[in-house]
């Protein structure tokens, strides 16, 4: 007769922070700093609709998840994408960099990505953190095949 905590049952919280300790060396409070969604695709609706609204832009990468420009298009911010390349699908950095702008607020990346499996390089990695950093914006991670690289 009751729902579950609105941000996720403690132990579930807990082993989430413990994951992140054991496999990046991150220690994320599971009081305060870990929240737990139903899906990836409502976390990742709920931070879009929590941070971007009309005038700003996300930058994702294309080919995409298909959820992606939905949400987006949910929160009225406009859909901006950097191509991958065939046959590695890493991104065109000169397009990439050219991405980027004033109004960019999220950048929303996946590694491995969805839909082509790659997995970027630290160098490319790198750049978007950089890229990110001189243009003032945010960027969300889409972890779902985190574990499954070859």
């Amino acid at each position: 007769n009751q729902y579950a905590p609105g941000k996720g049952i403690l132990e579930l919280r807990e082993a989430v922070s413990a994951h992140q300790e054991r496999f990046y060396g991150l220690t994320p409070d599971p009081l305060t700093e870990v929240i737990i969604s139903t899906g990836a695709t409502e976390g990742i609706a709920a931070a879009l609709l929590a941070f971007v609204g009309p005038g700003d832009e996300v930058l994702t990468f294309e080919p995409f998840y298909d959820a992606y420009g939905a949400v987006i298009g949910l929160s009225g911010a406009t859909h901006v994408t950097a191509p991958l390349l065939a046959p590695d699908f890493y991104p065109d950095m000169t397009a990439l960099e050219a991405a980027f702008t004033d109004r960019t607020r999220v950048v929303l990346l996946n590694n491995p990505h969805n839909p082509t499996g790659a997995v970027f390089p630290r160098h490319v990695l790198q750049r978007v953190v950089e890229l990110a950093t001189k243009h003032d914006c945010l960027i969300v991670t889409d972890e779902v095949y985190e574990h499954l690289t070859f």
